[in-house]
């Protein structure tokens, strides 16, 4: 993207549009300006700008008793794994016979 203007001894101040095509992740943004007299700035080397696309749902799952099928046990062990490969899992909830019930998020 090229980006032209500015007068002499004055900042110069544009805008981009962006449109992601490698789909959720992290894109990272870097800029540089070179004046009339053919002076580059020098890129940086870190990111001016993260910019972040996240719009698949995190995912969760329950193990019961390191997998057993089913219990008649009224003391089970609950192994609980969300994740989010993106953006991560802020709050997460479960409940015993609901989906999307009334549970609180934790």
């Amino acid at each position: 993207v090229g980006v032209r203007g500015g007068l002499n001894g004055t900042s110069f101040q544009s805008g981009m549009s962006f449109t992601p095509t490698d789909g959720d992740g992290f894109y990272e943004f870097k800029a540089w300006a070179r004046d009339a007299a053919n002076n580059t700035e020098l890129p940086s080397v870190l990111p001016e700008a993260i910019a972040g696309l996240d719009t698949t749902n995190p995912t969760g799952s329950i193990v019961i008793n390191g997998g057993d099928e089913f219990t008649i046990n009224s003391n089970v062990t609950l192994d609980l794994t969300y994740v989010d490969q993106t953006s991560g899992v802020a709050m997460v909830r479960f409940g015993e016979d609901t989906i999307g019930g009334d549970e609180p998020w934790e």
